[in-house]
């Protein structure tokens, strides 16, 4: 594991990315519906896999910010690849995403 920051419920790591990518521009990364986006902005390429993770690459330095006026501070992520993930929260038998 090469964790690079984490940004709320988010680990974002760095990673070597192999698999196909497509565009996007302002990606939300988690946490739309929930009134307060962790959203990556401008352009990058990025792909999903399933609800908790999505892989993206940088090819200039981008901000990832939160919705929320007193949310989580925004950050820079250099250009590269990374994974991002949504922290899991595990008790007794549940299994659920963390929530900010």
């Amino acid at each position: 594991m090469n964790i690079f920051a984490r940004h709320g419920d988010l680990v974002i790591e760095k990673t070597t990315i192999t698999d196909a990518l497509e565009p996007a521009t302002d990606l939300v990364l988690a946490g739309g519906s929930s009134g307060h986006p962790h959203t990556l902005r401008g352009w990058c390429l990025h792909r999903r896999d399933g609800d908790n993770r999505t892989f993206v690459r940088l090819d200039v330095a981008r901000t990832l910010e939160h919705g929320r006026a007193d949310g989580h501070q925004d950050i820079t992520l250099p250009p590269g690849d990374y994974e991002i993930r949504r922290l899991r929260e595990r008790n007794a038998g549940t299994d659920r995403n963390v929530e900010d």
